[in-house]
C-alpha cells in the first residue's frame, strides 16, 4: 500500500501523529520502490522537496502544521548546500504588501528558484492515487495529467464556483481536495487541491482515447 499524500507533509518532529485515516492505495513493486513513473529519483525525495518549497513560502506560516515544519525545512537547507544553492542561490529581495487587520504593510520577501517538474511529478502521483481511490479504476500510463500550480485566490474561487462538489481531506487543513469526474469517460477528471489552506493547485487528467477536458481561461 502507498500513501497518496506522503507522511512528510504532516510530520514536523517526534511526537507528531499522522491522521487516523490516511489515504492509501494498492501499489506495485516499482511504485513501492519510488520509481513507478520512471522518474530520475525516488519519490520521497521529490515529496520532501515539494514540502520544503511550500512551507517556506511567504505567508505559509499562518497554518499551524506548516509553521511547525519550517524549522525542519531550514535544517534541510543547512544540511544540503546543494539544495540551498538550487532554491536560494539566485534569490532576490522583493518588497510586497501584506494585509494585517485591514491595513497594508510592506514586507521584505525573497524569491525562490523552484524546479517545477519536481512539483508536477508529485502532484501527478497524488492525482493518480486520488483517481483510483475516488473513481475505482487506475489511470493508465498513457493518461496525461496537466498541472497548474500556485493559483491566485481569485482563480481558486472561480474554480470552486464551477465545481459543485464537497471538499475532502483532513480537518487540520494540511491537504484538501475536490474533484469532478467526466460522465462516460472514466479516465478523465478534474482535481482542485489545496495544501495548508493556502497553496492551491489544479490538475486535469485525460485518458488516451477520451476528449480533452477544457476549463475556461486555462
Amino acid at each position: 500500500m502507498d500513501h497518496v499524500i506522503a507522511e512528510t507533509f504532516f510530520i514536523a518532529g517526534d511526537g507528531d501523529k499522522l491522521p487516523a485515516e490516511m489515504i492509501t492505495v494498492p501499489s506495485c513493486h516499482a511504485c513501492d520502490s519510488g520509481r513507478g513513473d520512471g522518474g530520475p529519483r525516488d519519490f520521497h525525495l521529490d515529496e520532501d522537496y515539494v514540502k520544503i518549497v511550500i512551507v517556506t513560502r511567504l505567508g505559509m506560516d499562518g497554518h499551524p502544521v506548516a509553521r511547525k515544519l519550517v524549522p525542519k525545512a531550514v535544517r534541510a537547507y543547512e544540511n544540503s548546500p546543494k539544495l540551498a544553492a538550487a532554491v536560494l542561490g539566485r534569490s532576490e529581495e522583493r518588497v510586497l504588501l501584506s494585509e494585517v487587520r485591514g491595513i497594508l504593510h510592506p514586507v521584505v520577501a525573497r524569491t525562490m528558484n523552484v524546479e517545477i517538474e519536481r512539483v508536477w511529478r508529485v502532484i501527478r502521483k497524488i492525482v493518480r492515487g486520488l483517481h483510483f481511490k475516488n473513481r475505482g479504476i487506475p489511470l493508465t500510463h498513457r493518461a496525461t495529467i496537466d498541472v497548474w500550480e500556485d493559483l491566485s485566490q481569485e482563480r481558486l474561487h472561480e474554480l470552486m464556483a464551477l465545481m459543485h462538489c464537497p471538499w475532502y481531506g483532513w480537518e487540520s487543513g494540511v491537504f484538501l481536495y475536490k474533484f469532478m469526474g467526466i460522465a462516460g469517460h472514466p479516465e478523465s477528471s478534474v482535481w482542485l487541491m489545496v495544501f495548508y489552506e493556502r497553496y492551491a493547485i489544479l490538475a486535469v487528467a485525460n485518458g488516451p482515447v477520451t476528449p480533452r477536458v477544457m476549463l475556461p481561461h486555462l
